[in-house]
């Protein structure tokens, strides 16, 4: 009678678990049936290495959705289709980007949904399509090691190249190209005074030279303003010399012909200057512009040959023996 009870008990214990998870479930299935789910595809070129049934689907960083369906393109068999359920709330655009990102170094992957403008229109089914497909692009981390390999194959290359650099023939020249090179610094140093002379002297020259350089220009320059004005006025004075002549030989036409012959010639005179004064403008441009610093350097020469002569009519006033006959002359001694 005991046993019989106790296996009721039992029964009856399990009979109410069992209804209890049937309610669970089904209370479970309820909640579950007020979100709905739209189905997108999308197309990843490359691996997905990581990607997995069920592997999370994220809208800037909020779980979204699950992954579906993940298998080869059959229209291309580089890409990868993958289907995702997505959250039909979720503001999925024209514009929205989608990639594969990892959940920390070793984590595992998931598909990263990325907004797009506030003003785009919403993804929409092509015709013809029974979903929609959203963009994808490579994410920072497959761009890192997609290129990876060629990445380890270059930094290869270049050690390979250092070594061939850094072999025996090259080292021994390195170092002795670092002996001349300390060789030649000791020696600066041991000479710093010398140079700091010739750098000194060669300053100081060439401010001689600049100041040289500044006393030929304003020569130049006061020359070539002088030269202007006596050109200039030279043409005024020929112009009205010609209206002078014009007007004279207005009033002496009925003169004395000799008189108008000689006027003529005084005019032609005249205008042979003025055409001589012409042709030769290009000359004397040229006289200012090139010649000028020949005459500047023609009047320096000048200033030391009046200085030589200068000393020697001094020499020459005061010992003209020693002079001219050389050293000091002492005339006949009597006895």
């Amino acid at each position: 009678m005991e046993t019989r009870a106790s296996y009721t008990l039992v029964g009856a214990f399990v009979l109410v678990l069992m209804l209890g998870m049937a309610g669970f479930v089904i209370w479970l299935a309820k909640f579950d049936s007020n979100v709905r789910y739209t189905d997108y595809q999308i197309l990843f070129d490359g691996s997905v290495t990581g990607l997995a049934l069920d592997s999370p689907v994220s809208y800037l960083g909020i779980p979204v959705g699950t992954v579906r369906t993940i298998e080869i393109d059959p229209f291309n068999v580089d890409r990868v289709r993958v289907v995702v359920q997505v959250d039909s709330k979720t503001p999925v655009k024209t514009d929205s980007i989608a990639s594969i990102e990892m959940q920390g170094i070793t984590g595992g992957a998931y598909v990263q949904i990325d907004g797009g403008g506030d003003n785009s229109p919403d993804l929409e089914p092509a015709p013809g399509e029974e979903m929609a497909t959203i963009k994808s692009e490579k994410s920072a981390l497959q761009q890192l090691f997609a290129s990876a390999p060629q990445v380890l194959k270059s930094a290869n290359e270049l050690l390979e190249r250092a070594n061939k650099l850094l072999d025996e023939d090259n080292r021994d020249a390195i170092n002795a190209t670092l002996a001349n090179v300390r060789a030649f610094t000791d020696e600066l140093a041991a000479n710093r005074a010398a140079i700091g002379d010739i750098i000194q002297d060669g300053k100081d020259t060439f401010e001689n030279i600049k100041q040289t350089t500044d006393e030929i220009k304003t020569l130049s320059a006061d020359f070539k303003v002088s030269l202007q004005e006596i050109t200039t006025n030279v043409n005024a004075t020929l112009g009205q010399l010609e209206t002078t002549l014009a007007t004279v030989n207005k009033a002496v036409e009925t003169s004395d012909p000799k008189l108008v012959s000689m006027l003529e010639s005084f005019t032609q005179t005249a205008n042979t200057a003025n055409s001589i004064l012409v042709e030769n403008r290009t000359a004397i441009r040229d006289f200012t512009d090139t010649g000028l610093y020949e005459f500047g350097q023609f009047i320096v020469d000048a200033r030391g040959l009046v200085a030589s002569l200068t000393q020697i009519a001094q020499q020459l006033e005061r010992d003209p023996a020693s002079f001219l006959l050389g050293g000091n002359q002492s005339g006949y001694q009597t006895q």
